[in-house]
């Protein structure tokens, strides 16, 4: 999303606690067979629609090569259908009304994650592969989640190592910190005002509480490019900054081992220039794994 000279208008016009699934902030991150769906509700702004489906969603499997290796493979998928009325006085330009309808999916990622001894840490590498279409509303989706910005992303290649610790530091409670580089490269010359490599941070810190299955906590999270001149949906930051809530519980066990996670959250973006574009993402996922 790193357009640089893209106004606001334009973005309008197209319009986690555990650590391996995928690029997940929230989802279950022990080394087991498994499958995992994220799906995602944007409540964006200025979209006058009673009928609108916004929704992004993430289907990812994992499977354990050892017992601290596993390969990840994730799929997103959007569907929004909506319209958008802008206002002369808040934007600056004459009023009009687009309808948006995008159903389609995103870029795959591949990847492999693999745990240390007390699996207090987890290293994921991985890319995605640019299989999206350049379509209106795509912009949007990338909001729902961040962490995967790149997800949404046309005619770039991306390459990501995070770097995930997940710690209880007193009894029931621990801290979260998530870390790493996200390599971008540009395949073609269509936009060549987009330089051929751009190098973003990701980013997480939280804390959470977790006892008897149930896991609750807070992140700070986002996306930070190296190159200050960046703008982010066009709105000049070179950085997106979220704040999520929320929380998840195992459910059914089987020779010790839980069967199925479910969980919910809400993020709030920080900056003005992110609440004019939308006020909270709710999220919920359920992961179930091979006995």
């Amino acid at each position: 999303m790193l357009k640089k000279g893209i106004v606001l208008t334009a973005v309008l016009l197209v319009t986690s606690l555990g650590a391996p699934q995928a690029q997940s902030l929230w989802l279950d991150k022990k080394v087991r067979h498994s499958i995992a769906g994220e799906v995602f509700f944007p409540k964006f702004r200025d979209i006058d629609s009673p009928n609108a489906e916004i929704m992004t969603l993430f289907v990812t499997g994992s499977i354990a090569l050892s017992d601290k290796v596993a390969l990840v493979i994730e799929v997103p998928y959007i569907r929004n259908n909506f319209e958008i009325v802008t206002d002369y006085f808040e934007y600056g330009f004459l009023p009009y009304q687009l309808d948006i309808s995008v159903n389609q999916f995103g870029n795959p990622y591949i990847g492999i994650a693999g745990k240390s001894v007390d699996e207090s840490v987890l290293i994921e590498a991985g890319f995605r592969i640019p299989l999206t279409n350049d379509e209106f509303g795509l912009a949007l989706a990338a909001l729902s989640d961040v962490q995967r910005i790149d997800a949404y992303e046309p005619d770039h290649f991306v390459a990501k190592l995070l770097i995930n610790v997940r710690k209880k530091v007193l009894s029931d409670f621990g801290l979260q910190i998530r870390t790493g580089p996200a390599l971008w490269i540009r395949q073609s010359d269509f936009y060549y005002w987009q330089d051929k490599f751009e190098f973003l941070i990701h980013y997480a810190a939280g804390g959470f509480f977790e006892r008897s299955g149930l896991a609750i906590g807070a992140l700070v999270h986002g996306v930070v490019a190296t190159d200050s001149k960046a703008s982010f949906f066009g709105t000049g930051k070179s950085s997106i900054n979220l704040i999520d809530v929320g929380a998840n519980y195992d459910i059914g066990e089987s020779q010790g081992k839980k069967l199925l996670r479910v969980g919910a959250r809400a993020s709030f973006p920080l900056g003005e220039e992110y609440t004019d574009i939308a006020d909270v993402i709710f999220g919920f996922d359920v992961t179930l794994h091979k006995p």
